[in-house]
């Protein structure tokens, strides 16, 4: 798929004032000359500065370069349906990871788009590798990078 440089430039600054606007709330850290708002909010200024200057591009080339141009792939069912699949899963996790967890729901995921994209008859070590990855995925953003993943169904477990 094809899009003009302007439109994810747009796109880019009104994701980078979401960013900014929800660092506002984030509280100062005692003893330090900058907060927890500081890198999140030098990151929305970056990406502010490169969505307009896509859309700069996007302006200058607006004669020579058509809006939206859609992809090969679009056309393709089974393609499409990939990635419909995607994002109603990510809509799924947006939906059931606080209630049910960030480990199930990662399982459930993983095992539906490998399912998907591998087939049926690598089931079992599908499982095996969304188990696996599920796991790590919550050890290492959970405890390593300290972000707060829902538990959900599943007690705490602190390795």
């Amino acid at each position: 798929m094809k899009v003009n440089d302007a439109v994810p430039g747009a796109i880019l600054i009104v994701f980078a004032a979401g960013v900014f606007q929800q660092t506002l709330g984030f509280p100062p850290m005692p003893g330090q000359d900058y907060g927890s708002r500081l890198f999140p909010q030098v990151i929305a200024g970056l990406m502010t500065l490169c969505g307009l200057s896509l859309i700069a591009t996007g302006i200058a080339n607006r004669h020579s370069e058509p809006l939206f141009v859609p992809a090969e792939w679009m056309r393709s069912p089974p393609h499409f349906v990939n990635f419909l699949l995607l994002v109603g899963l990510l809509i799924f996790y947006i939906l059931v990871a606080g209630w049910l967890g960030f480990i199930p729901t990662a399982f459930i995921i993983l095992t539906l788009l490998m399912t998907r994209l591998r087939g049926r008859g690598h089931l079992i070590s599908t499982l095996a590798i969304a188990a696996v990855a599920s796991l790590v995925m919550q050890q290492f953003f959970g405890q390593l990078l300290r972000v707060p993943l829902p538990w959900g169904i599943v007690p705490p477990v602190y390795w």
